[in-house]
């Protein structure tokens, strides 16, 4: 089971489920990715680092959505999405490519995009 798993309005809502679902995946041999629309400053990292740590979510990787300019960032080959959306893009061609079955998201953009471009990753919404 790979699950994926977005920090500002899902782990933050509810971090003593989201620690206890990482733990649990992870015990059972599957991988656990967080994936941010946070800017991935050094800074920001070590700081988001922290924070996860706090909260006693175990992961394998942490992912930091690269913005406009940034060399890292992922071409959206969709039209008609505006430059938000194709920014959001980038969580679901994240997952697609690590595999996810899983996705807890909160944002009604990005799950839309998931429903949309990737309609085998299950979508859940912190509760």
């Amino acid at each position: 089971m790979r699950v994926a798993l977005d920090i500002d309005g899902t782990i933050t809502e509810k971090p003593e489920f989201f620690s206890l679902l990482s733990r649990a995946v992870r015990r059972e041999g599957g991988m656990v990715i967080v994936v941010t629309s946070r800017l991935g400053t050094p800074e920001a990292e070590k700081e988001t680092r922290k924070e996860l740590l706090a909260w006693k979510i175990e992961f394998d990787e942490l992912i930091f959505l690269p913005p406009a300019g940034d060399p890292r960032r992922l071409t959206c080959p969709h039209e008609g999405l505006d430059w938000y959306e194709k920014y959001l893009w980038q969580k679901v061609k994240v997952c697609l490519d690590r595999g996810v079955d899983l996705v807890f998201e909160d944002d009604p953009k990005v799950i839309s995009i998931f429903e949309k471009y990737a309609p085998a990753i299950r979508v859940f919404l912190p509760c």
